[in-house]
Order: C-alpha cells, then sequence, then structure tokens
C-alpha cells in the first residue's frame, strides 16, 4: 500500500467465474492496514488455485475492493502441454513436460497429413513462427521415448 494510505482490514479474494464474479474470500489480514509514514507491503501464496484456466482475484481494502487481476496457471501434472497463443497469428510458444531433457521431434502436421514443420529438440520448450503455413487446423505432435503428446494448434492470419 502506498503510503498515507490505510484501512481496517483487508481481504484477498478470488474467482474463476467472470460472468457472476461471486468471489469467495481466500485470505484475511485483519486490523488496520497500512501506514501513514511508510510503504507497506503484503504477500499471500494461494496454494489451490484452479488448475489450467484463468484465476481472478482482488483486494478489498476496508470495504473498497479493487480491480481484479488475472492470473492463468497451469498445471502440468493434469495437463502435459501448454500452446500460447492458441489460435496463433504468428510465433506460437509451446511447453510441455520433458524433465529429464530427453530428446524429442516436434512436429506440425496439416488436415490432409502433411507434416510441415519437424524440430527434434533436447529440451521442454520451442517457439515456432506460424507464418509460413496455411491458416488452420494443425495437428501438433511432440513425440519422445516414452511418450507422445498431441494438441491441437488453430492458425490464422490477420
Amino acid at each position: 500500500m502506498a503510503k498515507g494510505s490505510t484501512c481496517f482490514g483487508i481481504e484477498v479474494q478470488h474467482t474463476t467465474d467472470t460472468t457472476n464474479l461471486n468471489p469467495r474470500v481466500i485470505h484475511e489480514i485483519g486490523g488496520v492496514c497500512g501506514d501513514q509514514n511508510f510503504e507497506v507491503s503484503y504477500n499471500h501464496t494461494h496454494y489451490e488455485p484452479a488448475p489450467n484456466q484463468t484465476n481472478y482475484y482482488r483486494l478489498v481494502l476496508g470495504t473498497t475492493p479493487t480491480e481484479y487481476e488475472s492470473v492463468y496457471y497451469q498445471d502440468f501434472q493434469k495437463r502435459k502441454t501448454y500452446v500460447s497463443p492458441n489460435p496463433s497469428r504468428g510465433r506460437v510458444s509451446i511447453e510441455f513436460d520433458n524433465e529429464k531433457s530427453k530428446q524429442v521431434t516436434v512436429s506440425l502436421i496439416n488436415l490432409k497429413g502433411q507434416t510441415v514443420f519437424e524440430e527434434m529438440i533436447n529440451k521442454n520448450s520451442i517457439t515456432i513462427d506460424t507464418t509460413p503455413f496455411s491458416p488452420g487446423i494443425y495437428l501438433l505432435k511432440i513425440n519422445g521415448d516414452d511418450f507422445t503428446y498431441n494438441e491441437r494448434l488453430v492458425i490464422s492470419k490477420g
């Protein structure tokens, strides 16, 4: 909180529902918050965010709510790949579970079954420039010795 700002109590609120915005209180700091003479920082860790979706948070300082801030929480234990942005209009970032950095083949396959991109890497992420490819739906395939991940990638222009 900025120097000179005070309130009586802080609530940290959380929701995943952007339509009804019915948040629940996940943390409270009681008493007077802030300080007339010094800037004050507060920290809170949400240990149970909703996985693989956007979580919305706001503070209520006394009785005054702040605007919602959004955080996308990606849980790789439940989902092994993450593709962003999707649809893509240019560069697409791909992250996947490859904790031992084994060699994998990353391929893009169009709906005709043609491989339009293929690269072998020894890491858990890659960025692909999609501008040379025609707009459409592609299969993103990540092939390792003991795993295969398949994701749908949409490439659009504009």
